[in-house]
This record gives C-alpha cells, structure tokens and sequence, in this order.
C-alpha cells in the first residue's frame, strides 16, 4: 500500500511527496524511523539519540539526489528486506534469498535469485545489506 507523507519547506516554497518504504512508488523511500532526525533538524531541536535514524533533510534539500542506502525491515526474527530504488532483496533466517527487479517487476512475481543474469546485483544487495544490520546494531 501507498503511505503518502507530505513536507512542506517554507523557505523553499515547495512539497515534497515522500513514500514509506513499503508502497514501491515514489520519489524518495524511508524507514518511519527517518522522520523523528528530519522533523527535529527541521524545527531546529538536537536530536537527542542519534540511534533513530538519518535525517531526510538533505534529499528534501536536493530533490535531484539519490539516497545511496537502501531501506531495511525487519520481519519475524531472522528475517530481513532491503529496499532500493530498483531491488527488493529478501533474505530469510532459513538461508534462503528473494530478488526482484522492481522496475521490470514492480508486483514482485518473478523471483530472480537463481538468474545468472542477476547473480552480481544478489551479491551486491546481500552485501549491502549485511553492511546496513552492522550498522543498525550499533
């Protein structure tokens, strides 16, 4: 499903239409746990535990930019997703992978994880995401 969340920055006089994670579309894709750094950086608070999350302020700021990190959930122990602009990768506690190509596939029927075609980007994404849970450990 869509979760639309709309920013509206005064001094740019522009809305800024965010997507949560989870919806597939949109131009910018977040983890909720992204809103508290960005709404505090916005109202000018410190943030007291930087442990929440990034802020969203400098892709509102450029909305040209690219998020270079891809969005990770959680599900059930052992169980995780990351979600780029393009890939949803699925990684499950038993070892067993899913790979989507969200552009040619953007209702995630065909799992590519198998395709010689596709075996560098599976790579790429598992590493990525093992980066992203030593990180979100921290």
């Amino acid at each position: 499903r869509q979760a639309p969340f709309t920013v509206r920055l005064r001094a740019q006089r522009r809305a800024f239409k965010l997507t949560f994670a989870s919806s597939g579309r949109g131009r910018i894709y977040f983890g909720h746990h992204h809103l508290y750094p960005a709404l505090t950086e916005l109202c000018g608070v410190k943030l007291p535990d930087p442990r929440h999350g990034r802020s969203l302020v400098p892709l509102l700021r450029q909305p040209g930019a690219k998020a270079q990190r891809g969005v990770v959930t959680f599900f059930d122990p052992g169980n995780y997703s990351l979600r780029t602009e393009r890939w949803r990768y699925i990684r499950y506690k038993d070892g067993s992978e899913e790979l989507y190509d969200l552009h040619a596939d953007p209702n995630e029927w065909v799992n590519l994880t198998r395709s010689k075609e596709h075996g560098a980007d599976r790579d790429q994404l598992s590493e990525m995401l093992n980066r992203r849970l030593v990180e979100l450990r921290k």
